[in-house]
Order: C-alpha cells, then structure tokens, then sequence
C-alpha cells in the first residue's frame, strides 16, 4: 500500500533493528506502557511476527518512498475473544516525521 509520500509494506525478519529502535524510544513508547528493554525486543518482535504470519494480525512497516526511511508500524490485530480488531500505531514523535517530510 501506498501515499503520496509513504509506503507501508509487510514486517519482516529484516526490520528488526528498525522496530527495536522504536520498542526503545522513550517518546514513542511513552503512551504505550513504556520502553521494552533491549533484552526482550528480539523476543517481542518474533512473537510479533509469529502472530502475523499465523493469520491472526497483520503488521506493516512506513517508509517514506524518496528513500525509504523507517518512520513507523501500523498494526491491525484480530481479539478473537471479544470478536473486534483493534488497530496499534508506533511512530517516530511528529516533529521528527516532519523534519524526515521536508528533507
């Protein structure tokens, strides 16, 4: 799928070292229960992986088309308990985004 300036693709195994820095953003995480320490994110990302390649969630990674910098993740994940999908975002803090934008 893709924007005008952005282009969300399927995570990978590759995109670990770019989701890694997001679990450990302390702006990006700071609504989302806090930073994931660096011992757990590569458990985190493959049970993340796990779920989407399961057919239970899906996952994306955003770049930007000009030249393909990480600027977040969009999820959509199926509660198979309570019958909703819920749908997550974890991006870079906007003026960072803003500043990627306009280079």
């Amino acid at each position: 799928m893709q924007t005008m300036r952005c282009r969300l693709d399927y995570l990978q195994k590759s995109d670990y070292e770019h989701v890694k820095k997001l679990y450990t953003n302390e702006d990006v995480r700071k609504y989302l229960g806090g930073i994931i320490p660096e011992t757990l994110t590569l458990n985190k990302f493959l049970e993340t992986l796990d779920r989407a390649n399961a057919n239970h969630s899906f996952y994306w990674v955003v770049t930007l088309k000009e030249d393909e910098q990480f600027i977040g993740l969009v999820s959509l994940e199926n509660h198979r308990m309570v019958c909703i999908w819920r749908c997550h975002t974890s991006f870079y803090p906007i003026a960072g985004v803003r500043a990627m934008l306009k280079k």
